[in-house]
């Protein structure tokens, strides 16, 4: 009687997303329910918390709870783009590793574009690749010190391995070596101007 109780309120009829932008609730939905046990919301939830439970390559971190025993929560943090390329009229966004997490041409908050690097092999849900891979890793940081120092920008140029950054309408170049010294220099340089 306890099984069959067990199978029948703890069968999963609902799954609650929350946190997505990017990724859809379907795809969030199949990794949950990847398996022919994961009819039952104590087996997916016990899953997860022991670490078992798939997460999509897209996303940084995914919770999974019970909201009721036919109800799961899934709460999903995805990885944060750090810009986007234009690619056959579509705009490609990747994170700090050249992961591509988006395709489309929808315009995603902080993420600007990125000119005059080749990419390849550009591919949804796989990392592109490029001449110079510490590439990602400097725009990251770019991204990052921009945000600390609250600038913003919403596109970076890279002609002869130099990168330049557009801030409204002023185009500022960093050079070949991008440093957080050279970063906090300009919203001092850009209040005299």
């Amino acid at each position: 009687i306890i099984c069959l109780a067990i199978l029948i309120l703890f069968y999963v009829q609902r799954i609650e997303i929350k946190g997505n932008v990017y990724c859809t609730d379907k795809m969030i939905a199949e990794a949950v329910q990847n398996d022919r046990f994961s009819i039952n919301t104590l087996y997916v939830t016990a899953k997860y918390a022991m670490g078992k439970g798939e997460i999509p390559e897209v996303l940084e971190d995914m919770e999974v709870r019970l909201k009721n025993p036919w109800t799961l929560r899934v709460t999903v943090q995805e990885k944060q783009s750090i810009g986007y390329i234009e690619y056959k009229n579509q705009r490609v966004y990747f994170d700090k590793e050249g992961f591509v997490i988006h395709q489309g041409t929808a315009i995603m908050k902080d993420a600007p574009q990125i000119k005059g690097i080749n990419f390849k092999n550009i591919k949804l849900y796989q990392k592109m690749e490029c001449e110079n891979s510490s590439i990602f890793e400097e725009i990251s940081m770019t991204m990052e010190e921009l945000k600390k120092n609250k600038l913003s920008t919403n596109k970076i140029l890279y002609v002869n391995d130099r990168m330049h950054i557009y801030i409204d309408k002023i185009c500022i170049s960093l050079g070949m070596d991008v440093t957080a010294e050279k970063i906090a220099q300009i919203k001092p340089i850009m209040k005299k101007l």
